[in-house]
């Protein structure tokens, strides 16, 4: 094993596997002679999956969420795990940080990782990043959502998506 103290039992696992910070799990049961590597299948969108087994039950878990759970603090309770490399494969830890679902989708726009038509390069877009920055802005200044759906004319809704960062998220003033 590489240097044992550089392992790390993983959560509900403990005894059988350990991580260490470089994204290595081994396969530690006390029935094998020497401790195992193991090397998980790239599957769900491109991530590596880890398949573990305890007393005849198999199951999957992603290597990034168990390593980012293994060593990094969460104290604000992020939901998601960002590759700041934008590697998906890459679960070193200091490659992995807690984020937000909109922080993640922003990271993702902002090094090209996104293969999505949003924007102004979507076809039927009726307002661009400008515009947004200026909704973004009367919002941020009180002006209703009805007010300024019919300064741009469009949809209430539309301004209320742009509000709630469930459209044009990557766009920032």
């Amino acid at each position: 094993m590489d240097n044992a103290e550089n392992y790390f039992p993983i959560k509900g696992l403990e005894g059988h596997y350990v991580v260490n910070k470089q994204g290595k799990f081994l396969c530690i049961k006390p029935c094998h002679k020497k401790p195992k590597e193991l090397k998980g299948t790239i599957f769900n969108y491109g991530y590596i999956v880890m398949h573990f087994s305890i007393n005849g039950r198999t199951f999957k878990k992603s290597a990034h969420r168990i390593i980012t759970q293994t060593f990094i603090p969460n104290p604000n309770n992020l939901p998601q795990i960002n590759h700041k490399n934008g590697i998906k494969i890459d679960n070193r830890v200091e490659n992995l940080e807690w984020i937000d679902g909109i922080g993640n989708m922003q990271h993702a726009y902002r090094n090209g990782l996104l293969n999505i038509v949003c924007g102004r390069n979507n076809g039927q877009a009726k307002l661009n990043e400008n515009k947004v920055r200026e909704i973004l802005y009367l919002l941020k200044n009180g002006i209703s959502s009805r007010k300024i759906a019919e300064k741009y004319l469009v949809n209430p809704a539309t301004i209320r998506d742009i509000k709630n960062k469930k459209s044009w998220i990557h766009v920032l003033i």
